[in-house]
């Protein structure tokens, strides 16, 4: 298969990198082309025969990705349970080739996801906070004043205090 007019169409996105694709056929959805990438698992669309280049069809992030399952005694299909909307999953299932082909991908798929939750982890420990100025008195004053929580003449009177 060639990789190349994915690349072309547009649909790896910048520091997005392709680890894997594999023709296969989606239940409803009929023959297409299965991608993993660093951040994203696709179903794109094959060409046809007066178009070029493929268009997405389906797309999952990573981390919305809940389980990856084969099921099947002689055709073995690879079931994606997807995270859709808060709270919602769906389950989704495809015909990849062979038995070995569907567990290899399916490993692919896991070892993709794992990665890019580690990724996440080493990104959330380099977040730096930075300490907050402290507001002095008279700049306490002023934002209780804009909330209405005193009175102008309360605002000069303290004022006066200070």
């Amino acid at each position: 298969m060639d990789v190349s007019e994915i690349h072309k169409s547009g649909i790896i996105r910048k520091g997005e990198d392709l680890i894997e694709c594999k023709e296969g056929y989606m239940t409803r959805k009929g023959n297409g082309v299965l991608a993993i990438t660093n951040r994203r698992f696709l179903f794109l669309k094959k060409p046809g025969f007066f178009s070029k280049g493929y268009h997405i069809i389906s797309e999952w992030h990573l981390e919305s990705i809940a389980s990856i399952t084969i099921t099947g005694l002689i055709s073995k299909r690879l079931n994606v349970q997807a995270i859709v909307d808060v709270g919602l999953t769906n389950i989704f299932q495809f015909n990849i080739g062979s038995s070995d082909e569907t567990e290899i991908f399916k490993e692919k798929l896991i070892g993709a996801k794992e990665e890019f939750i580690d990724e996440i982890t080493v990104e959330a420990e380099k977040i730096i906070v930075a300490q907050g100025k402290k507001d002095d008195s008279i700049e306490i004053l002023k934002k209780r004043l804009a909330r209405g929580e005193i009175t102008l003449d309360e605002f000069h009177q303290k004022i006066q205090r200070l």
